[in-house]
């Protein structure tokens, strides 16, 4: 009966793990139905990834983890999770760069589930 409900643990309580919604901007407060008084939470998810943007590493949230996939760095907060792209790739037959930071935002800040939004972009690598 204990695996039955571990089993179904997921599919009655919802899944930290599915796939976050892709939006094509920056999400606003009112898109992800922030509460008034979780809007700092939001104003810091916004500073950190405007710091990023820029190459410089976040205020706010803490870095848990960096693979050597060319540098790419995750950084928590409470209520966003953000990314610091920096992965060797290819593209069309091309070797190249992902730069560029990646936000999800997740409760408290949004209370319409997992939002992602990435500024990443593939930079090719030039050939000799």
């Amino acid at each position: 009966m204990r695996i039955l409900l571990l089993a179904f643990f997921p599919v009655l309580f919802g899944c930290a793990c599915m796939d976050p919604t892709s939006v094509d901007s920056f999400p606003t407060p009112s898109a992800l139905k922030t509460p008034a008084r979780f809007l700092p939470l939001y104003e810091e998810a916004q500073v950190d990834f405007a710091l990023l943007r820029k190459g410089a590493p976040p205020v706010h949230a803490r870095a848990v983890r960096q693979i050597y996939d060319g540098g790419s760095i995750f950084y928590e907060a409470r209520g966003y999770k953000i990314t610091s792209w920096r992965r060797l790739s290819e593209s069309e037959g091309k070797t190249g760069i992902l730069v560029g930071p990646e936000i999800v935002f997740h409760a408290p800040i949004s209370r319409v589930g997992r939002v992602a939004y990435s500024d990443a972009h593939f930079q090719f690598l030039k050939s000799k």
